[in-house]
């Protein structure tokens, strides 16, 4: 119906139950993990999701670098704003309050939104 196929290569991933990934939170290392399904981004367990270790890589790039621009000149470039707004979605539905937090990303998102609604303010005046 939605026009899937399932790929001979893919694999079947069978979930902790939750009593089983509750006990694995104290290990350390490698012992810690719990299986998961990757898809689109996310990394879904039983209990929690989390980001793709590569997105959250470019995610905190953008973020140090739109960080470094508002202190800089006090605005965060329009280019920048867009990625950091497209990103905001990986923040909300994930077990990643601690590095938001670090990130500034809040503050980062107010000021990015701003940023794209003050273009999008001074096209209308440019066209009207």
């Amino acid at each position: 119906m939605l026009g899937l196929t399932i790929k001979p290569k893919w694999m079947r991933v069978d979930f902790l139950t939750v009593e089983e990934e509750r006990a694995k939170r104290h290990l350390k290392g490698a012992a810690k993990g719990c299986p998961g399904f990757d898809m689109a981004g996310y990394r879904m367990h039983r209990t929690y999701t989390t980001i793709r270790r590569g997105i959250f890589k470019r995610i905190r790039r953008q973020s140090l670098r739109a960080a470094d621009d508002l202190r800089k000149t006090g605005r965060i470039p329009l280019y920048r704003s867009y990625r950091l707004i497209s990103y905001n979605g990986y923040f909300v539905g994930t077990k990643t309050s601690g590095a938001a937090a670090e990130l500034e990303q809040r503050h980062l998102f107010k000021a990015a939104k701003w940023a794209v609604g003050a273009a999008a303010r001074l096209r209308e005046v440019k066209a009207g």
